[in-house]
């Protein structure tokens, strides 16, 4: 692997590795937090792994200080990045999230994370129209690309 973590990967054996498949997606607003959400994870119940787009409604001059007044995601392992994307890639079967080489080297993640999408046609909208909103028009937007 050449000192990359792959993401969510898991070994079933030694020989087989854990494929990232999205079965569950869930999207919040919470006007009293001040934020929007997109999570992703692999089950509806007991997900192993969960990845969450975030993004601030209203964020104040500290956030814009601290370079918080931008979208993040949150990976399972807790750690958090702020505009690390540089294009989301998009079908029906498939989701690419080609990260930023920076956000890559510091999460010691390979840039291009592929999931393979088992979804109902109203959950990929949701996927879709969610990633869409907390992405658009912010600082680091990446490059969306519907196939």
């Amino acid at each position: 692997m050449n000192g990359r973590k792959e993401f969510g990967m898991q070994v079933e054996s030694e020989r087989t590795p854990f494929i990232n498949r999205v079965r569950a997606v869930g999207y919040v607003r919470d006007e009293d937090m001040a934020f929007e959400a997109l999570v992703l994870a692999d089950e509806v119940k007991n997900p192993r792994w969960s990845l969450e787009f975030q993004r601030p409604l209203d964020p104040d001059d500290q956030d814009r200080i601290l370079g918080l007044d931008t979208y993040c995601l949150v990976f399972p392992s807790g750690e958090t990045a702020y505009q690390c994307l540089a294009r989301v890639q998009i079908s029906k079967a498939k989701l690419r999230l080609v990260l930023t080489e920076e956000a890559a080297a510091r999460l010691g993640l390979t840039t291009s994370l592929d999931f393979i999408l088992e979804l109902s046609p109203t959950d990929f909208e949701e996927m879709t129209a969610g990633l869409r909103g907390i992405l658009k028009g912010q600082r680091g937007e990446p490059l969306i690309v519907l196939e």
